[in-house]
C-alpha cells in the first residue's frame, strides 16, 4: 500500500513544536526571497513550482497551501540546521533513500524540474532523518533559536511556536501570483 505524497512529506510537521522563538535578526536582502532561513533561500519560482508538485488536486493560489509549503521549506531548512549542528548532515544514502521513496510512491516525480526534486528529497530525507534523533525536540528548539528565518510578509509570518506560516491580520484566502519582474 502506497502511502500519500503529503502525508510522507508533511509527516516532519508533526514533529515540529516549538517552545522557543526564532531569531528575527537578519544582516541579508530579502527583495527576492519568498522564505529564507539562515543563508538557504527560497524563491518566489521556487515556491511556486514546490507548491505546484505538493497541491494534489487543490488551488496552487490558496493561500493555506501556499503557507503550508513555505512553512514545511522552513521546517527542514531549520531541522537540517540543528542535524549539522549536532554532527549528524544528512547523509547521501539518506538523501538516496529518499530519492527512492519518491519515485515510488509520489506520482509524477520524474516529470519535475531537477530544483523541485531536490527540494522535495530533501524534505524526505530530513523527516526520516529526524525520526532517528533521540531528543529532537530539544534539537529543534536550540535550532530555530539560533535560525534567522524570514517569510515575505505577502505570504505571513512564521510562528516558531507552532513551526507553521501564519496569514497577516487581512490577508485574503487567496494569494495573487507575485509580479514579473
Amino acid at each position: 500500500m502506497h502511502r500519500r505524497p503529503l502525508t510522507i512529506l508533511f509527516s516532519v510537521i508533526g514533529l515540529f513544536t516549538l517552545s522557543a522563538a526564532a531569531s528575527g535578526c537578519s544582516t541579508f536582502s530579502d527583495a527576492d526571497a519568498a522564505a529564507r532561513v539562515d543563508e538557504a533561500e527560497l524563491s518566489p519560482d521556487g515556491l511556486s513550482d514546490l507548491v505546484d508538485a505538493l497541491a494534489q488536486g487543490r488551488d496552487p493560489s490558496d493561500g493555506e497551501v501556499v503557507r503550508q509549503t513555505i512553512g514545511l521549506w522552513v521546517q527542514v531548512e531549520i531541522i537540517n540546521a540543528g542535524l549539522d549542528e549536532a554532527g549528524a548532515p544528512l547523509t547521501d544514502t539518506q538523501t538516496t533513500e529518499a530519492r527512492t521513496q519518491l519515485e515510488t510512491q509520489f506520482p509524477g516525480f520524474a516529470d519535475l524540474s531537477e530544483s523541485t526534486a531536490e527540494n522535495l528529497v530533501r524534505v524526505q530525507a530530513t523527516s526520516n532523518a529526524s525520526q532517528a534523533v533521540p531528543d529532537f525536540q530539544t534539537l529543534v528548539t536550540e535550532a530555530a533559536e539560533a535560525a534567522d528565518v524570514y517569510v515575505d510578509p505577502r505570504f505571513g509570518t512564521f510562528d516558531p511556536v507552532g513551526g507553521a506560516v501564519t496569514p497577516l491580520g487581512g490577508l485574503p484566502t487567496a494569494v495573487a501570483p507575485a509580479p514579473a519582474g
